[in-house]
C-alpha cells in the first residue's frame, strides 16, 4: 500500500526539532517529549525512513522492477548509515 508522503513541511518545522535538541530531552516538558515521541514533523525519522522504503517497493512492485533492497522495520533507536541512505537514493534513481 503507498503511504501518502509528506510535502508541506516548513522552516518552522525544522526550527522547532532544532529548539527541542537545543533544550535536550530531559528538559523538554511532557507535551513536548508527547510530540518528540510521536515524530517531529521538521525531523527525518524512522517514521520518514520507512515511508520511503515501503513506497520504493510499492512502486519496484507495480512495475514489475526487480533487485531493489528496501528496509522497511526502521525503528526510533535505529541509525542510517551512509549506506542505507544511499542505497535509498540508489532506488529513488533507477
Amino acid at each position: 500500500m503507498f503511504i501518502t508522503a509528506i510535502f508541506d513541511r516548513t522552516e518552522q518545522d525544522v526550527q522547532k526539532v532544532r529548539e527541542y535538541r537545543e533544550i535536550g530531552y530531559r528538559n523538554l516538558t511532557d507535551e513536548q517529549k508527547k510530540e518528540w515521541n510521536d515524530g517531529l514533523k521538521g525531523a527525518w525519522n524512522c517514521k520518514d525512513i520507512n515511508r520511503v522504503e515501503n513506497n520504493i517497493q510499492f512502486l519496484a512492485d507495480l512495475f514489475k522492477i526487480d533487485g531493489l533492497n528496501t528496509k522497511t522495520d526502521w525503528n526510533y533507536t535505529d541509525i542510517a548509515s551512509v549506506q542505507d541512505i544511499q542505497r535509498i537514493i540508489d532506488n529513488v534513481n533507477v
